[in-house]
């Protein structure tokens, strides 16, 4: 084969994975709250008794139930794909989502609230 021929290879190649790769990739879209909207979520979600002791114990704040609030607020920022309370809840307790893809998607709504916006 050519190096032409090759180079064509190859690039077929990774079309191909990438196709793969994006069968398998979703992609969320997140919102910000204003100010109120977020603390009265915050205050609807209030840790529970045994989260400010285990808080207490580790010298950690617990200002929002870590149960409830993730998804809460997860469900109020999400914006694509379009999902409810209840299906965000679910995808959060699938089997085939870890800690770590369940920490993004509340870190992506977290930042959406808590980063700072540059104004113009």
């Amino acid at each position: 084969t050519t190096l032409i021929g090759e180079l064509d290879e190859l690039l077929a190649e990774i079309e191909r994975l990438n196709a793969e790769r994006d069968e398998h990739v979703a992609v969320f879209k997140f919102k910000g709250l204003g100010r109120d909207r977020y603390e009265r979520l915050v205050r609807a979600h209030p840790p529970t008794q045994e989260q400010r002791k285990q808080a207490a114990r580790e010298s950690s704040g617990a200002s929002w139930n870590r149960d409830t609030f993730p998804p809460a607020l997860i469900h109020a920022c999400l914006i694509e794909p379009s999902m409810t309370l209840e299906q965000v809840v679910e995808l959060l307790a699938d089997d085939e989502w870890n800690e770590a893809d369940a920490g993004a998607l509340f870190s992506g709504a977290s930042s959406a609230c808590l980063s700072r916006t540059v104004l113009r």
